[in-house]
């Protein structure tokens, strides 16, 4: 029965459905509490559902079920859920800057011992969003300019690169750095909004222009 609930486990991850999978891991562990290919599968399909600290735990658990590596990275993945979350302030005073500030100060103390690249990405990706929500728009723009050309950029990190090209009246960088995301338009909310708000910039700049050859040419 394990046998068959491990292959079915390995079936739903590989087919990306982890929720799936958590659930066959489960079924195996209630057979067998300790049993090491379960508590595995468990810990990243947890990771795979955004649930890093539950993965963790069963680390701290279980000592040696996941690699450094995979430790690194959901430690990675804790702060960037923290950030995203942080920079989610629907009402006033939440202190959500605040909170993106302490976020920051943590990514740059985890820096020096990530050595993965891919965690290493992660977490300068996640500090661009932090330093755009701490109102430092000008070291926003300077990491994410400096990220490797052909790294992927998600959505969520363009649009706070977005804000802070517009906070320096840069409308324009703040429409190209939105383009290559434009196909997610439909769907994203926070994609959308940037498109306004940096359509409008770029019409005031327009219109600004317009009227200074107008004031030249009398």
């Amino acid at each position: 029965v394990a046998a068959v609930r491990s292959a079915r486990a390995y079936v739903r991850e590989r087919a990306g459905a982890p929720l799936a999978a958590l659930n066959e891991y489960d079924a195996i562990l209630a057979r067998d509490a300790n049993d090491r290919f379960a508590l595995r599968g468990k810990a990243l399909a947890l990771r795979a559902l955004l649930l890093p600290d539950q993965a963790l735990a069963i680390e701290a658990a279980h000592p040696g079920t996941l690699t450094e590596a995979e430790i690194s990275r959901l430690k990675v993945d804790r702060l960037a859920i923290e950030l995203r979350l942080a920079a989610r302030t629907p009402y006033p005073g939440s202190g959500g800057r605040d909170r993106a500030a302490v976020t920051l100060t943590r990514l740059d103390a985890a820096m020096p011992s990530v050595t993965d690249p891919a965690a290493q990405l992660a977490l300068r990706l996640d500090r661009v969003v932090a330093l755009a929500e701490v109102g430092r728009p000008d070291a926003a723009v300077q990491e994410f300019e400096s990220l490797p050309a052909n790294a992927d950029k998600p959505t969520y990190v363009r649009v706070a690169v977005s804000d802070a090209y517009r906070t320096l009246h840069r409308p324009r960088d703040s429409l190209a750095v939105l383009e290559p995301a434009l196909p997610a338009a439909a769907t994203e909310l926070d994609l959308n909004l940037a498109l306004i708000y940096t359509y409008l910039d770029l019409d005031r700049k327009s219109t600004r222009l317009n009227s200074s050859h107008v004031a030249l040419s009398r």
